[in-house]
């Protein structure tokens, strides 16, 4: 198609310059007007009116080219006009009688192939419904068709509709074909797409490496979710090498654009003092940016500190909050955690069926102690009728996927022939299973050992084995069980060993037989003496009822300074509880409301339990440990 062209000048007159205004006419040879003639002159354009006049403005000086187009053909005999300068310049186009008397032509013989961005346009339309019917097969086609031409951001569409499966089928790997073109084109979205599908092994075999390449590309364009990825790859060392300074610097770059996965990221790195000093009141805050941003994990983590007062103080009912908002959107550990709230009464009012029902949530996601907790629930009948059987299965769960809670209870059913038959050779696997992952399954396999039960032989060399383990693992449990083994036996050294150990852990278990041991002349063993049966009390760990009720007696508050802890068994008349605190006070709740105050010599002078001169020195010398 050739276009009719005029020639038009606009002169600057006198050294001053305003805007020129072009009005014109466009008239056949004849001289009458013609109306629709479509005038173009440099970025403006006008057509004619039924008098066949237009109007251009906003013309500086130069030269221009005038487009004149009429029934979509031009005139190439046209005449070429210059333009003066003036406040308006008069222009007259004649078209020639070809032109004029030219029929309309078909729309196949106008029809002109559409560019690639019209085309994506087109598509655009269709997807939201703009102008046209909505119709996202229409838009993958027209996508499509653009992105055949090399479109980038024809081809990061295409991709992103194979990939999600919308307009057409499911296909990764056309998606990350078309990502790929438009990622080697500069385009930072599909670079950080490409390296997400090779992190995942979407399309294509999954590369760490590849995938660190491309994250890297998008995120020095600035990406924000890229910039993530980078962080995320050195901290794990992922396709690169573990830089956790270098992790911190990329998730801080994306935290500050605004991706709240990123902020989490910094989180963790403040936490774990990762690339910057450990600081948990900054880690807490952190986590709370991007927990209020809708992060679940940072919503998980932000519960977790306030569960176990790490950067904010211990408020179990925040805690609570935060893991169900977490475990509403689906995130299973949080699940869990909100069943195990609901089980005990943490931060929530006890609700045995719905932790039940969460528990089930998170187990069915694949979280191990969460089909443990479900496997309690039908041990217990907690929210769900009693089950053995489904316990068993449960927890057998559980156990293969390594939960070593779960393996010891797997092993006291077979154990005990509860939900399976009874078999000691597959309950000690799995005790064994538990004992290679913590303490308390060494401290359990220790006990029966060393012990020996009607199934199972006494082998004191394992059982002090498991139980050494657990000990050089700071278990005061363990440690306090290997010094009573060894107080028994009469081996003194080997006993204050281990006891200084527990000393130092500051377990009040342990300076209670380090005391006696050192008041009374190594004569601990005696089972005639007061002292054995006094320190033989103390190996037992307190119960919780007398824990809180001589917190309540002590005006509420934990005591770092407490000393001995006793229920009524100890001595009469306190019958809810008492506890010795360093300063020599013997506090207990007789009085709830009037806790009684008295000295420790005091107390026990008065006591009903026969103590010598030995046992108030032993309580004396305990003080100073």
């Amino acid at each position: 198609m050739t276009e009719d062209i005029a020639v038009a000048v606009v002169k600057e007159t006198f050294g001053l310059f305003k805007p020129t205004v072009v009005e014109g006419t466009v008239v056949d040879t004849d001289g009458k007007p013609i109306s629709n003639v479509e005038i173009s002159i440099g970025k403006q354009s006008d057509t004619t009116s039924t008098s066949g006049k237009f109007i251009l403005r906003g013309f500086k000086p130069g030269q221009y080219v005038i487009k004149v187009q009429y029934k979509s053909i031009t005139d190439p005999n046209a005449e070429k006009v210059h333009l003066e300068r003036g406040e308006k310049a008069q222009v007259t186009i004649t078209l020639s009688d070809k032109v004029v008397n030219s029929p309309v032509p078909k729309p196949s013989e106008t029809k002109r192939e559409k560019t690639p961005t019209e085309i994506f346009k087109l598509g655009q339309r269709y997807e939201h419904g703009k102008g046209v019917k909505q119709d996202i097969q229409k838009a993958f086609k027209c996508y499509s068709m653009a992105a055949q031409k090399g479109l980038a951001p024809a081809l990061v569409q295409v991709g992103s509709m194979c990939l999600k499966g919308e307009g057409v089928k499911q296909n990764p790997q056309i998606a990350f074909k078309c990502y790929l073109k438009a990622a080697k084109q500069g385009v930072a979205q599909a670079q950080h797409q490409v390296g997400e599908m090779y992190y995942n092994g979407e399309g294509v075999e999954k590369d760490d490496t590849n995938a660190f390449k491309w994250y890297m590309k998008a995120a020095e364009q600035g990406f924000a979710e890229a910039q993530r990825a980078v962080g995320y790859s050195y901290s794990n060392g992922e396709g690169v090498e573990e830089d956790k300074t270098k992790a911190f610097e990329w998730y801080i770059k994306a935290a500050e654009q605004g991706v709240s996965r990123a902020a989490n990221g910094v989180g963790l790195c403040y936490k774990e003092g990762w690339g910057v000093e450990k600081d948990i009141l900054q880690a807490f805050e952190w986590f709370l940016k991007s927990a209020k941003k809708g992060d679940v994990r940072a919503q998980y983590n932000v519960a977790l500190c306030y569960n176990y007062a790490n950067g904010v103080r211990k408020d179990l009912h925040e805690a609570f909050k935060w893991y169900m908002k977490a475990a509403e959107q689906g995130f299973a550990e949080a699940q869990r955690a909100v069943g195990y709230s609901y089980s005990n009464g943490e931060g929530v009012e006890e609700d045995k069926t719905k932790a039940f029902e969460w528990y089930i949530k998170a187990a069915e996601q694949g979280v191990s102690g969460a089909a443990n907790g479900v496997g309690l629930c039908y041990e217990e009948g907690w929210g769900v009728e009693k089950d053995m059987q489904q316990a068993f299965q449960w927890y057998l769960k559980s156990a293969k996927k390594g939960n070593a809670t779960a393996q010891r209870n797997i092993g006291y059913c077979y154990s005990d022939g509860t939900g399976t038959e009874k078999n000691i050779k597959e309950a000690l696997y799995w005790w064994e299973k538990a004992a290679e992952q913590d303490t308390d399954g060494k401290i359990l396999l220790g006990t029966l050992y060393l012990e020996g039960t009607e199934d199972i032989p006494q082998d004191e060399e394992k059982g002090l084995e498991w139980l050494r383990q657990a000990a050089e693992q700071e278990s005061t449990e363990a440690i306090v069980k290997l010094a009573d083994h060894y107080i028994r036996k009469d081996e003194q050294s080997k006993a204050i060993k281990w006891l200084e150990k527990g000393v130092q852990l500051n377990d009040p278990t342990a300076k209670v037989m380090y005391a006696f041991i050192h008041v009374f002349d190594h004569e601990y063993k005696d089972d005639s003496s007061n002292t054995f049966w006094f320190a033989e009390y103390w190996v037992q760990t307190p119960n919780d009822d007398a824990l809180n009720n001589a917190r309540k007696a002590y005006a509420g508050d934990l005591v770092d300074d407490m000393l001995i802890l006793s229920d009524d068994s100890f001595w009469g008349g306190c019958k809810k509880g008492f506890l010795i605190t360093k300063d020599l006070r013997l506090i207990t709740s007789k009085e709830p409301n009037r806790p009684i105050d008295l000295t420790a010599k005091k107390a026990l002078s008065k006591s009903s339990y026969p103590f010598d001169d030995k046992v108030k020195k032993a309580i004396e010398k305990l003080l100073l440990l």
